[in-house]
């Protein structure tokens, strides 16, 4: 049977991804999305843009109700497309391949808007997550195609073979924008729950990596946080997922660090991973990269290395040019921004580097102001204290030099 067939090379292509041949698992979608009839680009840096503006305006165009009532998919080869186009669409997402995400998407909206399925809230949700990335930013319009994605998956299509990639998207990089991280981390940990119990390690340790992210932010104590990252070492050291192991070691620094004082303190030597091993390659890669500045910003901007924090920000900005992951609404991008707005008012304060801070305080002032409104639970205190750190320079030697 077509079902039977499907869920073993849906197996092979899951294995591969574990087992860090991403490449060999996408390549493998690909020739069967050819011979279903696909019509996949010989070369996606080259081919031209997935037909976004069409799609977006299709949606527009229609009314939640009306999107919502569009009839189910009867066509077996479609849905066996979406079916292959969504497992491609997690393989090229993790391999950082930008193009390649962009296509499935389209494609996956495409078919959908066709007839619905149960692949179909995943293939809203990804459109969502591209969305309010931070090239196009169309926030309102993420967050309603969002909504009507988690109503699909809730009211029509709850399957929970789909939850863990479902959840992942939509409480990893969308509602982060309008739900409190508190709420999503809760999510993100069921998702990987499920994840483990239909032996789907890979989108279970994923889950679980960004229900701590969450969690953190939304602060949970830290020695609760600690004992999640202990558990999520021991995961990803047992199923030698050693991109998740470096996540993983940042984060035990970073804890190490807020909770003792050194980062050093860590068990986990900078060249090594996890189970004490060398790594095959010891340089990481872009987004490794990324979240290793963006750990060792957060400890420098807590221990009070205003300039040092300064640097690293510079940093940040160069990993993140060309890199697949700047287009993802990261909340690590925005609390970095927080901090940077905070650590420029002390430095105006110290006379230091007055128009450039003055420059990045604006920015993320405005940031805060629209964060805040889509989301309070989340953002309105962080305004508030940068309004009061605004309000304390105004007042010092520099008065009035951050009137609007």
């Amino acid at each position: 049977p077509l079902d039977t067939l499907d869920a073993h090379h849906q197996l092979h292509f899951m294995l591969h991804q574990s087992n860090r041949r991403s490449e060999e698992a996408f390549q493998g979608c690909m020739r069967l999305l050819e011979q279903l009839g696909e019509d996949v680009p010989d070369n996606f840096e080259n081919t031209s843009a997935p037909p976004f503006a069409r799609i977006r305006h299709v949606l527009e165009k229609k009314s939640e109700e009306e999107i919502l009532a569009i009839q189910d998919l009867n066509d077996e080869n479609d849905l066996r497309r979406i079916r292959f186009l969504s497992q491609a669409c997690i393989i090229s997402s993790t391999a950082l391949r930008p193009r390649m995400t962009a296509y499935c998407i389209a494609r996956m909206v495409e078919i959908s808007l066709k007839g619905f399925s149960v692949y179909t809230p995943y293939a809203f949700v990804a459109l969502g997550t591209f969305l309010c990335g931070q090239r196009i930013n169309a926030i309102s319009e993420a967050q309603r195609i969002g909504k009507i994605a988690l109503r699909l998956f809730n009211e029509r299509f709850s399957d929970p073979g789909q939850l863990p990639l479902f959840n992942l998207a939509y409480y990893g990089f969308v509602s982060v924008r309008f739900e409190s991280f508190q709420t999503c981390a809760t999510h993100l940990r069921q998702a990987s729950t499920v994840a483990f119990s239909t032996g789907n390690i890979f989108l279970a340790i994923i889950n679980n990596a960004q229900s701590i992210n969450k969690s953190f932010f939304a602060g949970k104590p830290l020695p609760s946080i600690s004992e999640d990252i202990k558990r999520q070492i021991e995961l990803t050291v047992k199923y030698k997922d050693s991109r998740c192991v470096n996540y993983a070691r940042f984060w035990n620094q970073t804890l190490q660090s807020l909770m003792h004082g050194e980062a050093g303190n860590s068990s986990l030597p900078e060249d090594r991973h996890l189970d004490g091993s060398l790594p095959a390659d010891r340089h990481l890669d872009a987004t490794a990269s990324m979240m290793d500045t963006f750990h060792k910003a957060v400890q420098t901007f807590w221990k009070g290395h205003h300039k040092r924090f300064i640097f690293l920000m510079g940093q940040s900005t160069s990993n993140q040019q060309g890199n697949a992951m700047a287009d993802i609404p990261k909340l690590m991008s925005i609390i970095n921004n927080f901090y940077h707005s905070l650590v420029a008012c002390a430095l105006v304060k110290a006379s230091s580097k007055v128009s450039e801070m003055r420059r990045v305080i604006a920015h993320v002032r405005e940031d805060l102001k629209e964060l805040a409104s889509e989301s309070p639970q989340n953002y309105e205190n962080k305004k508030q204290l940068l309004e009061a750190e605004i309000y304390s320079c105004r007042n010092e030697t520099h008065n009035g030099l951050l009137r609007k």
